[in-house]
């Protein structure tokens, strides 16, 4: 996936004169085995480029595509932006010399005025919210300009925008193939998760932002016309629209309820808390498409766990939740996360007990309910416990960009995690995730969610993924070079071919 504000600061920059294009990097890789990325980045004249770094997992490939670009056109602005740039903006220009700057927070607007001084060789020293290094070397951070109190001038559909695309649109979904993309009801939250980087704490820090820009009704009709005349079938509408009022989501759904699709059939809500009858019989009322999904991040199957975390609700609230759904035949999915600051065995058996539950309401016409689980990995930076870890129950084990940094040139996820917690060292969360996984499939056998083969492949899976981790984690601690990497290769290639990779699940028993 890619933000979907680069698709607004594109089409805000080619609004205002400017040549701007998305260059979907990731596809290209994944869908052909012999690209050359720095071949690739040689062939395109540009002025500046600029990479996404929002989310800190992709800090590591982030850093290494600006190096490529700065190799291959040195005379360009290499730039970065998104959540984890601008809260590492400082560090990241001092750091990288190869990289030129940062654009902290919001960017459609700062990105014209940069994009103005390149092209005239003037001063960059009046870019708003720009982090830069000046010809003597000094790192200089622009003052922060207010953000926008409306986020209805921008657009997020242009999808000509974006190449390649066909692997980025089309999600398989079960026996279900969607044309997907994602909208935003609003810029910022009102919830204070504790290790959320996009919580109203970590916008206040980071972005400047006290309160969200909310996308009108009315341009949220539009951004559905522009997708369906595009061929989107499903459409991700993200963040929860209960967050504007209960006039603002009546008056939302109530619109998209009176329209008419040739393509979108699908749509997915998010919830931040639980539904009210109120909510949820009013959306059947009003769906805006012929199949909608709830997505629900209840985060830990534990009251106090939960609530230590930031979300103020209990289990019994979850569960009528799924009654009210069911009651009215909308689905709904429920997100929890393994390794929260107050997490223990007795509270991992709590979460276990309520996917028991939730998923004992047997599926009818019209409802099903589903639960997944991962692990958080890396805390969010500028999140509340990021910033005040001790508070909350956790332990930084990295801190700094540079210390992530070299944690995710790691080989496997088990060594990206960049914290502990009161009651969980590292390899205690990473023994509780495939616990969990192996629970979940239980549960969903149990159900009849999976049927006995699926199952099967499941645990097969979760077992595979469990002894690759624990293999190549004796690896890196091996002090050969050639042995750590042959090692290393031999692993990788195991995990690629499904044949190898049941023989060694079959000697790992």
């Amino acid at each position: 996936m890619i933000p979907v504000g680069l698709l607004s600061i594109a089409g805000y920059l080619i609004e205002n004169g400017f040549g701007a294009r998305i260059v979907n990097l990731a596809e290209h890789v994944l869908e052909s085995p012999n690209f050359r990325v720095d071949e690739y980045i040689k062939g395109i004249d540009s002025r500046i480029f600029a990479i996404d770094l929002h989310w800190d997992v992709h800090s590591h490939g982030a850093i290494a595509l600006a190096q490529i670009c700065k190799q291959q056109h040195p005379d360009s602005f290499v730039l970065l932006g998104g959540l984890t740039a601008s809260y590492f903006s400082q560090e990241i220009v001092s750091s990288f010399q190869f990289i030129d700057g940062v654009i902290r927070g919001e960017a459609e607007k700062p990105m014209v005025t940069l994009a103005r001084a390149i092209a005239k060789n003037s001063t960059l020293d009046q870019v708003p919210n720009l982090t830069h290094r000046q010809a003597n070397g000094h790192v200089r951070i622009n003052p922060q300009a207010e953000p926008e109190r409306s986020i209805d001038h921008y657009d997020f559909t242009n999808l000509a925008l974006v190449d390649p695309k066909k692997v980025l649109l089309n999600i398989e979904a079960g026996l279900r193939s969607m044309k997907l993309w994602n909208l935003p009801v609003c810029r910022g939250c009102t919830l204070n998760c504790v290790t959320c980087g996009g919580s109203q704490h970590a916008y206040q820090r980071i972005f400047k932002r006290e309160k969200p820009a909310f996308r009108s009704p009315e341009r949220l009709v539009d951004d559905f016309h522009a997708l369906d005349n595009q061929g989107i079938n499903s459409i991700f509408l993200f963040q929860d629209c209960r967050l504007g009022s209960k006039s603002y989501y009546e008056n939302l759904l109530r619109r998209l309820h009176n329209e008419k699709w040739s393509n979108i059939q699908h749509i997915t809500l998010e919830l931040f808390h639980p539904a009210s009858d109120e909510f949820v019989r009013y959306l059947a009322r009003n769906k805006p498409a012929d199949k909608i999904t709830l997505t629900n991040s209840p985060e830990s199957g534990c009251d106090r766990v939960r609530q230590l975390h930031g979300r103020n609700y209990d289990n019994q609230s979850i569960l009528n939740t799924v009654a009210k759904c069911k009651a009215n035949s909308l689905p709904i999915i429920f997100h929890f996360m393994i390794g929260l600051g107050s997490e223990s065995t007795e509270s991992l058996n709590e979460m276990w007990t309520l996917w028991d539950k939730i998923l004992s309401r047997k599926k009818h016409s019209g409802f099903f309910t589903s639960v997944d689980v991962g692990p958080m990995i890396l805390m969010d930076p500028g999140s509340i416990a990021y910033e005040n870890p001790a508070n909350y129950g956790y332990r930084m084990l990295a801190v700094t960009f540079s210390e992530m940094y070299r944690k995710l040139s790691a080989p496997i996820w088990t060594e990206w995690i960049n914290y502990e917690t009161r009651y969980m060292r590292k390899s205690d969360i990473v023994q509780s995730v495939f616990e969990s996984m192996e629970k979940l499939i239980d549960v969903y056998e149990k159900y009849g969610i999976y049927d006995r083969t699926t199952a099967y492949n499941e645990r097969m899976r979760n077992k595979l993924e469990k002894n690759i981790a624990r293999e190549a984690q004796d690896a890196l601690n091996l002090l050969d070079p050639k042995a750590r990497s042959q090692k290393l290769k031999e692993l990788h290639e195991i995990y690629r071919d499904p044949l190898l990779s049941y023989s060694y699940v079959m000697t790992c028993e």
